[in-house]
């Protein structure tokens, strides 16, 4: 089967139950190169999912998803309570072969109070995404394992530490996939209280 990949940019609106008949099951995979100058360093990049009400805030801190850790009564915080979203881990330098981060999302799975679903790609130490080479995410459908959308975030955001990628959310009883594209220079503790929870 041919794979028909689509470039996205900000702005654009895909109904996925349209444009993607009978898709349950999509995860976002972030990749990238080592540093892009010749510095002997290697830079950390991380994707978080972040599951709202139809208010934009989360519910839970359980509604932050992140790549590791755990809660004070021994919960994973890579893995929201319901099962619908799963976060595959941390990788550090970018070294690997493929996809570096994943995080997977069965709509069958998703509770009704959650209407919303946004993804955040995020630096660390202070580097901007210009500094890092080929990074992109690819959204994949998880059943059939073919690649549907492709954010390239280096061509677009060069000057940026954080990016709201693009989010998921219900309209008219359908999901659909916003290429949002907003970058910021922030980090993940902002976008913590931006998303009505508490740091700590």
């Amino acid at each position: 089967m041919a794979v028909n990949l689509q470039k996205v940019v900000g702005g654009q609106r895909i109904n996925l139950r349209k444009e993607q008949p009978g898709l349950k099951k999509l995860r976002a995979e972030i990749s990238w190169d080592e540093n892009r100058f010749d510095t002997g360093g290697k830079h950390d990049l991380d994707i978080f999912a972040v599951a709202l009400q139809s208010n934009g805030k989360c519910r839970e801190d359980r509604d932050f998803i992140v790549a590791f850790g755990y809660d004070d009564n021994g919960n994973n915080l890579a893995i929201h309570p319901s099962g619908a979203i799963v976060h595959s881990g941390d990788e550090m330098s970018g070294s690997k072969d493929g996809a570096d981060e994943v995080i997977s999302v069965d709509f069958t799975r998703v509770p009704a109070h959650i209407t919303e679903m946004h993804f955040i790609a995020s630096t660390n130490d202070g580097v901007r995404f210009g500094d890092v080479r080929n990074a992109k995410v690819v959204l994949v459908n998880d059943e059939t394992n073919e690649p549907m959308y492709e954010y390239d975030l280096e061509e677009n955001y060069s000057t940026e530490t954080a990016i709201l990628l693009f989010k998921l959310y219900l309209k008219d009883g359908d999901w659909r996939f916003g290429a949002e594209g907003k970058g910021y220079n922030k980090g993940v503790e902002a976008f913590i209280v931006e998303y009505g929870l508490q740091v700590g």
